[in-house]
């Protein structure tokens, strides 16, 4: 089941005449509406105790110029938001920036999972959003767990795929990176307030940490 909710924050217009109260309305709906951001991905964008405390919400909450719009689906993997990228751009509107954070599904649903092939599906993704108009954003992995099932080394597929990000990047693919996890790691990532399972931001000091690092990437 795909989750989407669409929010836009309540501007404030203190001490209006009324001769200019129809200008300084614009004004306002103008700054407030300055960016409308997509935040595309994986359960995690869907983690909170209420929408109010997403990832996304605590985003717009440090960015109230930004209006948003999420849609997240438990589990899915990178040719899963391939194939819905197009519908969820459409859906949302016209967007300026697709934050994208996918890609650890990828080790959960591939007989072989490849770094590069994920590498790749993220890039076309962000190659989607741009054709759109928007600005992508591709938020990197968290570090995993050490391995699923005693067979697949996490840690290292999510620094590779991560290379394998930097490298299309240097070659001029569409897309720019957050490094939100870097800060994540040094932050306790193993404290249970942080994550309980080293994947999912599921306190909120975790979801807080991500947040800061998408807003302050964002324009």
């Amino acid at each position: 089941m795909t989750n989407r909710d669409c929010r836009s924050p309540v501007g404030n217009c203190p001490g209006l005449t009324a001769a200019t109260l129809l200008v300084a309305l614009l004004t306002c709906a103008e700054a407030a509406y300055a960016g409308r951001v997509l935040f595309f991905g994986d359960s995690r964008f869907g983690t909170g105790s209420g929408t109010e405390t997403r990832i996304s919400s605590l985003v717009q909450s440090a960015r109230p110029d930004l209006t948003h719009c999420v849609d997240f689906e438990n589990g899915r993997n990178t040719p899963a938001g391939l194939a819905a990228i197009d519908e969820a751009i459409a859906t949302c509107g016209k967007v300026t920036d697709v934050v994208i954070m996918l890609g650890v599904n990828d080790l959960l649903k591939a007989t072989d999972p490849s770094a590069p092939a994920t590498a790749a599906r993220l890039c076309s993704i962000a190659d989607r959003a741009v054709s759109a108009g928007a600005r992508a954003w591709i938020v990197t992995e968290p570090p995993g767990p050490l391995a699923w099932g005693g067979k697949i080394d996490a840690r290292r597929w999510v620094r590779d795929t991560r290379n394998e990000l930097y490298k299309l990047k240097g070659a001029g693919m569409a897309h720019n990176l957050v490094d939100a996890h870097d800060e994540f790691i040094v932050l306790h990532w193993y404290s249970p307030s942080v994550s309980n399972d080293h994947l999912h931001p599921t306190g909120l000091a975790g979801r807080k940490v991500i947040a800061s690092s998408i807003a302050a990437a964002l324009p």
